[in-house]
């Protein structure tokens, strides 16, 4: 099996450090150097997106991915991927009234998830 099969596979958003987990508990020769730069080739061949968040990076596949849109948790980091045809076109239909070509997208909305939402919000009696 090919060391890089392992992010290619997942559908979840990596760190290094995540990644670099996940490989050493079947090949324990590699690096987190390794690791980094296997996904920056990765995300220069298209095949990964690298994403910023509150100071942190993950990175997630490309590779035979449908566009999606991104929930990302304050609280707990976690991380919601959602289409929205309607917000699609939406932003097809405004580029199109200003003549402006789109050529990539991401949409990134921060907040609480609900179980960090349920702990924040005090119960009502």
């Amino acid at each position: 099996m090919k060391r890089y099969s392992f992010f290619l596979r997942s559908a979840r958003h990596l760190s290094v450090d995540d990644l670099f987990h996940l490989v050493r508990k079947k090949h324990p020769d590699v690096g987190r150097t390794t690791v980094y730069r296997t996904l920056k080739l990765l995300q220069a061949a298209g095949l990964a997106s690298e994403l910023h968040f509150e100071g942190k990076s993950r990175f997630e596949r490309e590779y035979k991915r449908d566009h999606h849109d991104h929930f990302i948790c304050r609280s707990c980091g976690d991380i919601i991927e959602f289409s929205s045809p309607e917000i699609e076109r939406l932003q097809d239909e405004i580029a199109a009234g200003l003549k402006f070509v789109i050529e990539g997208h991401r949409h990134q909305i921060f907040g609480r998830c609900r179980r960090c939402a349920a702990r924040a919000t005090p119960a009502r009696h």
